[in-house]
């Protein structure tokens, strides 16, 4: 296995946090002599389980590759603040109505719910799981 960055992007320390809650487009890496990216790592539930991981050292010129992926590794996350979805009275509602009320009941009535072909978990991560998780 050979691994070498090819990025002219900045190096990063190896802090926990991102500097922005993105992938870096510009982030390459070689990986059996082909570049390899955060497209390439998220493509699949298992490679994000080989590269993301925090403490398995998978650190290239100083940077973890959970830090230049961090979407694709779910490093961090936000919910779409645009992003709305119908309560039972068909009123629309934003991520943030979820943790109002009675949050355990709204997010276990909700968070499933589909909303033009995808789930309001999909959406609203943050509300629905108060994490991100690789799945």
């Amino acid at each position: 296995m050979f691994l070498s960055l090819l990025s002219t992007s900045p190096t990063y320390g190896d802090s926990d946090e991102p500097e922005v809650c993105a992938d870096d487009a510009n982030y390459k890496f070689k990986f059996n002599d082909k570049k390899k990216s955060c497209i390439w790592v998220g493509e699949t539930q298992r490679r994000k389980e080989i590269w993301c991981p925090r403490g398995k050292g998978n650190v290239v010129n100083g940077r973890k590759i959970v830090n230049a992926c961090s979407v694709t590794c779910a490093k961090c996350c936000n919910d779409d603040e645009e992003f709305t979805f119908s309560n039972n009275k068909g009123e629309k509602k934003k991520c943030r109505w979820l943790n109002k009320g009675d949050p355990q009941k709204r997010k276990k009535r909700f968070c499933k719910k589909e909303e033009d072909g995808e789930t309001v978990r999909d959406f609203c991560p943050k509300a629905c799981y108060g994490k991100c998780t690789l799945n």
